[in-house]
Formats: C-alpha cells, structure tokens, sequence
C-alpha cells in the first residue's frame, strides 16, 4: 500500500520515507541512468506518494544529491585514512589499499558513475561531488608533500597540482575503464592498475 503524507511526517517515519527514496534510487541506478529515470518510478518502488518525495525533495536531482552525500560520507573518509596510515600509505600497501578502495558495491558503483556524469550540470550534485574531490586530493597532497619534503630532488609541479591531477585522473579512468568492461576481473584489473599509477607517480616522481 503507498505510505501518504499529506503533512509533515514526524520521528522515526520521517526518517524512514526519507531514506527509502534514497534506498531505492540507489538500486534503480544500477538499471538506468539519472536522465532516464522517471520520478514515477522511485514513487512506485519507494511506495511513497508524490507529495512525501516532494515533502524531502525538490527533484529526483535534488535526491540524488543527497544519496551521493550519504556515499561520500562513508567513502571520503576511508580514503582519507589510508592515505594517512603509515600501514597504507607506503609501497607496496599503497596500491593494494587504493585498489580495494575502489572495489565499490555495485550500488555504491552506480551512484559514484552517476555523479561522474551529472555534477557539470546540476549545482546541488556539483556541491558535494567537488566538495568531495577536493578532500581526496588533499589527502593525496599530504602524503606527495611527506614523501618529497627531504627529496634530494623537487617535483616538476607543485604536490597540490599533482595530487588534484591525480584524484581527477583517477575517477576519470575508473569511469571509462569501468564503461568498457564486461566483467567483475576486468574491473579488478582496473583497480589495480589505477592503484600502481597512483603509488608510482607519489613515490616514483622524485
């Protein structure tokens, strides 16, 4: 039966109708584009009325922004820890953990693609996705600046450069990598290889 919120849901349902949507646009994703995806369809399988995803959500935009920010908020710091953790961050771990990192869950997959696709054209994706993207590469930063700070020989650019380099580097080759795969090992290949190039431009640049 669809759930109908004619006003305001409050407590624990409140919370539920919200995360349902973002639940179920998250599996849908894996099926169908952003720009295909009608909200007609995260309302039959959400099984919410159009005034309740209109009561959390401007558009099935403004949903997606706040799905792609519960993703970030679990990804962003997981990638942040292993470029800080004398465990990770060295050779040959580095590659290992980049690599695992990035063996998303098919969900979490679809919504890190969709994000590729959409933040040049909606501002609230753009937002999080940049805001997102700026913390990776100040991650990548730190330990470029770490590794080079008694170098004999200085980097070619400035670490903030090269780390910001390598961040958009890295989601742009998952992407088209991943597009063109056809099969979960080719995406474990992938990921290993984007991890190697990581690690060799950090620790093999100077």
């Amino acid at each position: 039966m669809t759930k109908e919120s004619p006003n305001a849901p409050v407590g624990a349902s409140a919370g539920a109708f919200r995360q349902e949507i973002l639940d179920v646009l998250a599996q849908l994703l894996q099926e169908a584009t952003l720009d295909e995806l009608r909200i007609a369809e995260i309302l039959k399988a959400a099984k919410v009325s159009r005034g309740t995803f209109y009561f959390y959500y401007a558009s099935k935009e403004d949903a997606f922004a706040a799905l792609l920010d519960q993703v970030y908020a679990r990804g962003v710091p997981a990638f942040e820890t292993l470029f800080a953790n004398d465990a990770t961050r060295r050779p040959p771990a580095l590659r290992e953990a980049i690599a695992t990192w990035l063996n998303f869950t098919p969900a979490d997959a679809a919504v890190f693609r969709t994000a590729i696709e959409e933040w040049p054209r909606h501002a609230a994706i753009r937002e999080v996705h940049l805001g997102a993207q700026r913390r990776l590469a100040a991650a990548v930063t730190k330990l470029i600046e770490d590794t080079h700070r008694d170098a004999a020989s200085s980097l070619d650019v400035p670490a903030a450069t090269l780390g910001s380099a390598l961040v958009w580097t890295l989601e742009r080759a998952w992407y088209e990598a991943g597009a063109d795969a056809e099969n979960p090992h080719l995406l474990l290949d992938v990921n290993a290889a984007l991890g190697a190039t990581i690690e060799s431009a950090i620790y093999g640049a100077g």
